[in-house]
């Protein structure tokens, strides 16, 4: 306390550790007197005035005192005993939020959030589509909350410079309103103050405001609240920007409730009865709301609006979306005489031309019939649009890439005139990548709903998809795009060309590389590629040019299943399934835990390339990639390693999923179940020979005291170093029972072995490597016995 009273400057973040510090000591605190203190003084040092020359500074104590009081209020063993000091940190939050220091005022924010969290018993971060399902806070049980909201929501602004205060404010009380259920009698007054907030200048507000008031309004008074706030007129923009964004959140809410009766009730004509009137309720505002309006912002929402209700309309309907009582202007030929009128304007009118593409895109996808006459008529236009703004060209695509992930039924004639625009886009050189990127995106949607999409674009073929740009993002989606096309040729070709092989091979280059983190492309992105071929498997499984192909990609896709990435790892799991129905006698109905889909996959590639030299290459690499090299001495190497480490930073692993030693443990067992030929003989000798000087550094360590019983071989590299070593014994003593030569006699091998697991010990030695060097040693002796059994048997039946 007394480092906060004296206004030490601290310059580091966090308060410089004070609070952690601080918690500690309360947490030994037994009988709360010392808590109660501290809620005291921390109130009482956040609460000082800031003065005027310090208002742009960081390090001030008010700030230091706030950050104490979050982080007691978030830490587990003292939240409980801090909940009768919740009321007062709320208080505090509040008062913080219109302070003139900005630095107060988000140290504010955050006490707010900490104290919110504590009154839900959560820290997670919740989204506002979230709000109706997650716990919701009752009024009568918080009193305080209720008086706070209304004072930010009220708060008076007394000089210009607190607007921006209390636009800080508001965004908190919005949010914990949500989650607030209020009593009867404040309900009028509190939808007061949100509804005042809709007319906000500022944006977000608005925004904000909007949604709040969505969740006031209830199912059975939706449709009255929507058609109530349609009536608002043009004498303030900003209000009326406001009424059209609680519009469409409350036509969400209507759209939840028809696909909810279709369900239950199956009241189609119902449905469709509320939503052909919603619409009529939308067109029917249309000569005041947007062609007598003269601001593009407020347009733009009404365009918005009317997208939604025309989706709304199509999914009760799952027919046209043109509308016999509606205006016969809202058409797709009135929207591209729009585009065309907004298309040279300034930049005020952005905004608009977005939701006019969108719209575009909406009526195109949903409208049965159109003319072929007027497909190049929109192909033309998004490539001026192209040209003039590409970010409304974006948002065409972006929208039809949208409708086509909700599932709604979309033309085939809307869908082929969208298509029939790329031709026009893609002869452009100077197109912008999130541009190029967005068409990807909808290329390979079209692609995920195959086979009820039956119409493909004739551009971006697999020779138009070869990488053109440095953007990830472009890149990413242009390696996915490249595996749907290499799928759709491979399963449409009955002769495979020479051109589609070299696609084949340099595709796959490009995913093995990205999976080993050496190329261009990320690992995300290979494993999206890899998990679009389905039936290539099969092709690759029985075409001699690009057979040895599927190795590579079957040892990538491992790889995915060991990444630390759940969602990749599930992802490669189904990707596995489909590589093991290739193999004759093997049903893969649904893809297994990744777990148990590596062992398969192993188990496969054993069946598939056991004589392969490039197989057992690899599976020599990834069972004893540090013994194989004849110049690697281990002793020194050892002995290095065991040194303490005097970093000030760790490294910290790459993958964290991935189990060193079992890998190491089952490569090894891949290795043996190999042909004893597979390995070349010079590989062997150069195994043989750092095996034997691997166990004697093993023995020199286990004999001698370094580090205790968490010494050097608990460290995990050394851990699996020591089993590398004895793993290669293992396959040693098993090529010789097999008849191989060696360049040590197996003798020696299990001396060396019952000298590591029965000589003497220190504490440094795993108690598990002596384990697994026990195991091998008997199983060696135990059938060498049996050996020397057979032979004796041999002789006395003679």
């Amino acid at each position: 306390m007394s480092i906060l009273r004296n206004k030490t400057t601290i310059n580091t973040r966090r308060s410089a550790g004070l609070p952690s510090l601080l918690c500690g000591i309360l947490i030994a605190d037994t009988d709360g007197q010392l808590l109660k203190q501290t809620f005291a003084d921390l109130e009482a040092i956040a609460r000082d005035e800031v003065a005027p020359d310090a208002v742009q500074e960081g390090s001030l104590p008010q700030v230091h005192a706030m950050n104490c009081l979050k982080d007691v209020l978030k830490n587990s063993r003292l939240g409980e005993r801090a909940e009768e000091y919740v009321p007062v940190a709320l208080r505090l939050a509040a008062d913080a939020l219109q302070s003139r220091a900005w630095a107060v005022r988000n140290c504010g924010l955050m006490l707010f959030r900490a104290v919110i969290d504590r009154l839900l018993g959560t820290s997670n971060a919740y989204t506002e589509a979230e709000a109706r399902t997650q716990r919701r806070l009752s009024a009568e049980q918080h009193p305080h909350l209720l008086e706070t909201v209304f004072e930010l929501l009220e708060s008076p602004l007394e000089a210009p410079e607190l607007v921006a205060a209390r636009s800080e404010g508001v965004f908190p009380a919005l949010q914990l309103l949500e989650r607030l259920r209020v009593p009867g009698d404040h309900n009028a007054a509190m939808r007061q103050a949100v509804s005042a907030l809709m007319g906000s200048p500022r944006w977000h507000v608005r925004a904000k405001a909007a949604h709040t008031y969505a969740t006031f309004i209830g199912d059975d008074e939706a449709f009255e609240a929507f058609e109530d706030l349609l009536q608002t007129t043009t004498a303030s923009q900003n209000g009326l920007h406001g009424a059209l964004l609680c519009a469409r959140h409350i036509n969400k809410r209507l759209m939840l409730r028809y696909g909810h009766r279709l369900q239950v009730d199956r009241s189609r004509s119902a449905v469709q009865d509320e939503s052909t009137l919603s619409m009529a309720l939308v067109m029917g505002r249309m000569n005041e709301l947007y062609n007598r309006n003269t601001c593009p912002s407020t347009k733009a929402a009404y365009i918005d609006l009317v997208i939604d209700v025309t989706t709304s309309s199509h999914r009760s309907s799952l027919g046209d979306v043109a509308h016999p009582d509606g205006p016969a202007i809202i058409d797709h030929v009135w929207t591209l005489a729009e585009l065309r009128v907004h298309m040279d304007t300034g930049g005020s009118t952005v905004a608009l031309r977005l939701a006019l593409a969108r719209l575009l895109a909406c009526q195109l996808l949903l409208t049965t019939k159109i003319p072929r006459d007027m497909q190049p008529d929109v192909g033309l236009l998004l490539t001026t649009l192209s040209k003039h703004d590409a970010d409304a060209c974006t948002a065409f695509f972006s929208e039809a890439t949208s409708m086509l992930k909700c599932s709604y039924e979309v033309t085939k004639a809307g869908l082929r005139t969208v298509f029939e625009s790329f031709d026009h886009i893609e002869q452009e050189p100077d197109v912008r990548l999130c541009l190029r990127s967005q068409i990807l995106e909808l290329l390979l949607c079209v692609d995920d709903r195959r086979p009820k999409i039956i119409v493909f674009p004739s551009v971006m073929t697999l020779d138009g998809a070869m990488p053109q740009s440095t953007n990830q993002l472009c890149l990413d989606l242009q390696l996915q795009w490249r595996a749907a096309c290499i799928e759709r040729a491979l399963c449409s070709q009955e002769v495979i060309s020479p051109s589609l092989i070299k696609h084949v091979h340099d595709w796959a280059s490009c995913c093995v590389a990205a999976v080993k983190g050496e190329a261009i492309h990320s690992r995300d992105s290979a494993t999206l590629a890899l998990a679009r071929l389905r039936s290539t498997w099969t092709v690759l499984d029985c075409t001699w040019g690009i057979f040895r192909v599927m190795l590579g990609l079957c040892m990538a896709v491992y790889d995915l299943l060991n990444d630390d990435d759940e969602d990749i790892r599930l992802l490669a799991a189904t990707t596995t399934s489909r590589i093991l129905a290739t193999d004759d006698g093997i049903a893969c109905d649904r893809a297994s835990v990744p777990a148990v889909a590596s062992q398969r996959l192993l188990a496969f590639m054993v069946r598939k390339w056991s004589t392969d030299p490039d197989f057992a290459q690899e599976v020599t690499h990834r069972a004893f990639h540090a013994l194989r090299s004849g110049q690697l001495n281990v002793r020194p190497w050892s002995q290095d390693d065991a040194k303490t480490s005097t970093s000030l930073f760790a490294e910290e692993k790459q993958n964290l999923y991935v189990d060193e030693a079992r890998e190491v443990k089952a490569w090894s067992q891949v290795l043996m179940s190999l042909p004893p030929t597979a390995v070349p003989k010079r590989l062997v000798r150069h195994l043989s020979l750092n095996v034997t000087e691997g166990l004697n550094a093993l023995i020199l360590h286990a004999t001698e005291p370094n580090g205790g019983p968490l010494g050097w071989s608990s460290r995990p590299e050394h851990f699996t170093l020591g089993l590398q070593i004895i793993y290669g014994a293992q396959y040693l003593l098993w090529l010789s029972k097999a008849g191989v030569d060696l360049a040590v006699r197996p003798s020696t091998l299990r001396y060396q072995l019952a000298t590591l697991a029965f000589g003497q010990s220190s504490p440094g030695c795993h108690a598990l490597l002596r384990d697994e060097a026990e195991r091998v040693l008997v199983k060696s002796t135990v059938d060498k016995l049996s050996a020397v059994h057979s032979v004796l048997l041999d002789i006395i039946a003679r």
